[in-house]
């Protein structure tokens, strides 16, 4: 597996060859781990704030001070929401740019050009382009509620629906050229890749 991940960085920006099949599964699942951990640590302070706010409240015991808890959640969650999404649309952008060239190589494996990542990429890439403005939609509802409303959780996901299918689609091609066929032979992009 570290063989696959230091071939992987050694070649980030190089689209040339070719990589087998192992080879792009280790540096995709690498990056899918920091990228998680990523996301963990960026919503670590939010998740904090709110188990912190509620234990207080609760401690209390008094049935006012959850309704006061709740809205000042949704306030908090409001304001923290827009800042983690920034930052989740930088670490997508980063990911997807860690995987580019792999995934380049991996199509010239399985003798397909290199030019078709642009069509995962390009889907992936709208639907980051389209994340903060649908996001600001569910803060702005999220601020406009009544102290103790429940937030609408399925007209926010509603209006966030058109962003995961096109995640998902991204996504499903990338798998789709990461499971295809190597070609055991040289072929037009290079002799067959080193399997690690």
């Amino acid at each position: 597996m570290w063989g696959a991940v230091k071939h992987a960085l050694s070649n980030l920006t190089n689209p040339n060859g070719r990589d087998a099949r192992q080879t792009f599964w280790y540096w995709v699942l690498a990056v899918f781990v920091v990228r998680y951990a990523a996301g963990m640590v960026v919503s670590f302070p939010m998740t904090m704030k709110i188990m912190n706010m509620t234990m207080q409240t609760f401690a209390s015991g008094k049935p006012e001070d959850v309704i006061a808890m709740q809205s000042r959640m949704m306030t908090m969650m409001a304001d923290d929401l827009s800042r983690i999404v920034w930052i989740g649309v930088a670490i997508g952008v980063v990911s997807m740019l860690l995987v580019v060239c792999s995934t380049v190589r991996r199509l010239h494996d399985s003798n397909l050009s290199g030019w078709l990542v642009l069509v995962p990429g390009t889907l992936y890439g709208i639907a980051l382009a389209q994340a903060p403005r649908q996001i600001e939609a569910s803060v702005a509802m999220l601020k406009s509620m009544k102290p103790g409303a429940t937030p609408d959780m399925s007209q926010m996901m509603q209006s966030q629906s058109g962003l995961g299918l096109l995640s998902w689609v991204a996504i499903g091609l990338v798998i789709w050229i990461g499971v295809r066929d190597s070609d055991d032979e040289p072929n037009r992009f290079g002799d067959a890749p080193v399997r690690f």
